[in-house]
């Protein structure tokens, strides 16, 4: 409950700082990062513009890309307060799980544009990818309630034929 409860409070501080104006792409990354408070257990940082990275307390780390989270803001900035709770609340779905077994039956392959993938590549090197043609690659990730977290070489995982 306290949990929600900080959640809740960052993203009412937060919109109302942002309400006056539209926000920068560098602005909203911020802002999202600031949910560092709602995770004392994790570090965020902030990798680029859209780019976060979280730190779990057993030194994992994983890539948080807020691009589709800052496109959705665009389309309905009225809605800023919903877009950065529904981020919030992957980031910390993200530090739960982040040093978890990953659950097998949730695997599924995500179509992404190469662009996305080298960008993710540079962000967090060893993203369980293959080639589907000349635009697209296949992303492996595990569907979790809230969130899709992208499978890594890290995490033990190889590509299957």
């Amino acid at each position: 409950m306290r949990f929600l409860l900080s959640i809740l409070s960052l993203t009412l501080l937060i919109v109302g700082i942002a309400r006056a104006e539209t926000l920068s792409s560098q602005a909203f990354t911020d802002a999202a990062a600031a949910a560092r408070a709602a995770m004392p257990s994790a570090q965020v940082t902030v990798k680029g513009d859209l780019q976060l990275e979280v730190r779990g307390p057993g030194g994992t780390s994983v890539a948080s890309d807020l691009g589709n989270a800052f496109e959705l803001y665009l389309r309905s900035p009225q809605r800023l307060d919903h877009v950065i709770g529904n981020s919030v609340g992957a980031l910390v779905d993200t530090v739960r799980l982040i040093d978890a077994k990953v659950d097998r039956s949730r695997i599924i392959a995500v179509l992404k544009p190469l662009q996305w993938v080298d960008a993710m590549q540079q962000a967090a090197p060893g993203i369980l990818t293959e080639p589907f043609n000349t635009e697209l690659a296949i992303v492996y990730a595990e569907d979790r309630p809230s969130s899709m977290h992208f499978l890594t070489i890290a995490r033990g995982f190889t590509i299957w034929r």
